[in-house]
């Protein structure tokens, strides 16, 4: 099976998790932007080398700064798969967070075999999506 390249934006605030995930990611081929949650802007995910494939976000105490950047970029990237990692359960990320179709919620504490499955089974559902859309396969797959 061909090996193809994601493009992932991880959001979080702790640097020790944000580094751990980043480097795994690299090592399996991926494209990956690590940014703080301090200043979300939207504009990340449109910007750059275009779409990112996947957002992972690491909420820590800032729900409704998430629920706000979610709906903010449903307009610049309605398609994007995100990923929420949080102490915080469903019922406390709230409707705001949950009301995208595409939005998977890992609650933590998270093993890095769990997380990865996670992000493996996401990557393939939007490679999946992509290739019936039409696309050419070239990105989108598994770390």
């Amino acid at each position: 099976m061909r090996r193809l390249s994601a493009n992932i934006l991880v959001l979080s605030d702790d640097l020790g998790f944000a580094t751990s995930l980043e480097k795994t990611l690299v090592r399996g081929g991926h494209q990956v932007r690590v940014d703080t949650l301090r200043d979300l802007d939207p504009r990340l995910v449109s910007g750059g080398d275009g779409k990112f494939d996947l957002l992972i976000v690491d909420v820590a105490e800032k729900v409704e700064r998430c629920a706000q950047f979610l709906g903010e970029i449903r307009n610049s990237c309605p398609g994007c798969t995100v990923l929420l990692v949080s102490a915080y359960g469903r019922d406390e990320l709230g409707e705001l967070l949950l009301a995208r179709p595409n939005v998977a919620v890992l609650e933590k504490p998270v093993k890095r075999e769990t997380l990865l499955a996670k992000i493996r089974e996401l990557l393939s559902r939007k490679l999946a999506d992509n290739v019936g859309a039409g696309e050419t396969p070239g990105r989108a797959t598994l770390p």
